[in-house]
């Protein structure tokens, strides 16, 4: 039984890599990175709030979604949430690999255990984070680099209260403080 789990696990994970290898070689290549040039900055300050945003360029506040955004704009959104997907699936391989392991002591594979359910977890968290943005905005993406997160939103620009309004929703989500949090906006 237990090979068989794990002969199905391997299938499955040998199809992910066949299907993202041949993705990556039918598309361009895209640096997500290109073409951001609107920061959103932020510090702590005193008052009710404990966040002060500035940003670079501003719109006025947004009642619907913008007009259909730019094909480019959309892919690097795409590309972005299959490395964050990737990276995940890579962290729960290595941890399942712990828990398969027949030599591994009972101590570590609880830890593993753990570590699979906490990932699990931020994952939830972060793609709820995400749709929430994205009813607003044509797409979001949050990125976690070293307990910093990044969040990046499809828009011609942000107001301050938009920023300060996701920066809220990801500190109270994710139970970090507002100097972990970057906004970002991607036109």
């Amino acid at each position: 039984m237990h090979n068989k789990r794990q002969a199905v696990w391997l299938v499955t994970m040998f199809s992910l890599m066949v299907g993202f290898s041949v993705f990556y070689v039918m598309t361009d290549p895209i640096n997500p990175w290109d073409g951001v040039d609107r920061w959103v900055s932020k510090s702590l300050v005193s008052g009710d709030s404990g966040i002060e945003v500035n940003a670079l360029k501003t719109n006025g506040p947004m009642a619907s979604p913008e007009p259909s955004p730019s094909s480019k704009s959309a892919q690097m959104f795409q590309t972005m949430h299959e490395q964050k997907q990737l990276e995940i699936s890579k962290k729960t391989d290595s941890y399942l690999n712990v828990i398969n392991d027949t030599h591994t002591d009972s101590e570590t594979m609880n830890d593993a255990y753990q570590a699979v359910s906490k990932l699990e977890d931020l994952d939830e968290k972060m793609t709820d984070i995400e749709e929430k943005l994205s009813q607003t905005y044509h797409d979001a993406v949050l990125l976690e680099e070293q307990d910093q997160y990044r969040v990046m939103v499809q828009s011609k620009g942000l107001t301050n209260h938009q920023a300060t309004s996701i920066m809220k929703m990801v500190t109270n989500e994710l139970h970090v403080g507002p100097d972990q949090v970057m906004v970002q906006a991607i036109p």
